[in-house]
């Protein structure tokens, strides 16, 4: 594996479903995600968010997000809360998003802009900068339908990314597919949606990440 230098920061490891690959400069191909998390907008608070959110509060503790009186802070194409907005790295400028997770594991972006992104027999490159402690996971959400029955379940959660991170910046590079999970009678529905997941008691800061199909 090569490693090599990305804005300034060193490249580290990674786990990744098909293995490891480093790239000569950005990930080359159709550009399917991408986001440097400078530009961040103001949602208004759900429902189900006002609810568990007091039942946070009441148990002492503190919302994975920034919120001032009914709306909520949200990096831009995400629609329920991702993190909050931090002063990003020297070499990023602009923001970064901070995943410190409190009540829960966070599943940010499943609904948007992860959902219906990614199908079988393709092949898909990314890049993203971490730092901090715990896991950082990219998850696929991967349905059946049983086409006589007419019936759905749910096929399997793959980790499509999985990386340990560390408490210094590092930039991470790597390839990934969707597993065919398909179990008769239930075939596997495409396209596939996902979600950045980080677990409860992880805090990880994250930067331009970007998702390529190759």
């Amino acid at each position: 594996m090569s490693i090599r230098l990305s804005h300034r920061l060193a490249i580290g490891t990674l786990a990744a479903l098909c293995g490891l690959q480093a790239f000569a400069g950005e990930p080359q191909g159709k550009v399917v995600f991408e986001s440097n998390f400078d530009r961040w907008q103001w949602l208004p608070i759900t429902p189900s968010m006002a609810d568990g959110g007091r039942k946070v509060f009441k148990a002492g503790g503190q919302l994975a997000y920034e919120y001032r009186g009914p709306l909520f802070r949200v990096p831009e194409g995400f629609n329920l809360p991702a993190g909050r907005m931090v002063e990003g790295a020297e070499a990023f400028k602009g923001a970064s998003v901070l995943f410190d997770p409190t009540d829960g594991d966070l599943n940010a972006g499943l609904h948007r802009p992860f959902n219906d992104l990614l199908r079988r027999n393709r092949h898909y490159a990314f890049k993203v900068a971490l730092k901090g402690r715990g896991n950082f996971r990219f998850r696929a959400w991967i349905n059946g339908t049983d086409p006589a029955a007419g019936k759905t379940q749910w096929l399997g959660f793959p980790d499509l990314i999985s990386i340990k991170v560390t408490e210094a910046w590092n930039v991470y590079e790597g390839t990934f597919e969707l597993p065919d999970l398909s179990k008769p009678p239930f075939r596997m529905d495409e396209p596939v949606s996902a979600a950045i997941v980080i677990e409860k008691g992880a805090r990880i800061f994250m930067d331009d990440f970007v998702i390529v199909e190759k």
